[in-house]
């Protein structure tokens, strides 16, 4: 079960790190992959976004929640969920009939209004910090793929 929590929490962040990069385009974007070392963080730059990930967590665990009784009052729990939609993609011997199909349309329409108003409430808490959005990104992705500035990070968390 914590390994669910803890892919869920993967996919989530994903989500709004997605969901941020796509309210955010200038001219003068940086280009992928042109992300500041982790090793240049300062302690107070890896405590502050500790914080905004804290409270980013939290505004996320509310969403599964949502998500969760959203998905009861569907009929439906999410392991059930994934069944289908991994048959929708083809993962399976037959396809969802129907009123599955139009069961999951409904679900995913009601599941995209959720993630976008996390992806402006996870927007509007990176601002309050007053640390610009483009470094959470530079941070998040760090967090995601090195293991040494992740450690760095849950060691403020503690």
């Amino acid at each position: 079960m914590k390994t669910l929590s803890a892919l869920f929490l993967c996919f989530i962040l994903s989500l709004t790190y997605v969901s941020l990069s796509a309210q955010i385009s200038s001219p003068n974007q940086r280009e992928y992959g042109d992300v500041r070392d982790p090793k240049d963080f300062t302690d107070e730059e890896i405590q502050q976004f500790g914080e905004i990930l804290q409270s980013v967590e939290i505004i996320q665990t509310e969403y599964k929640e949502k998500v969760n009784k959203y998905l009861n009052n569907m009929g439906i729990d999410m392991d059930s969920y994934q069944r289908i939609v991994s048959r929708l993609r083809g993962e399976g011997e037959d396809r969802p009939n129907d009123e599955e199909m139009e069961r999951i349309r409904l679900i995913n329409e009601q599941m995209q209004e959720m993630q976008a108003q996390v992806g402006r409430d996870v927007r509007k808490t990176v601002e309050d910090s007053g640390m610009p959005i483009r470094e959470y990104q530079d941070k998040l992705k760090a967090y995601q793929s090195n293991d040494e500035f992740r450690e760095k990070v849950e060691a403020t968390r503690k």
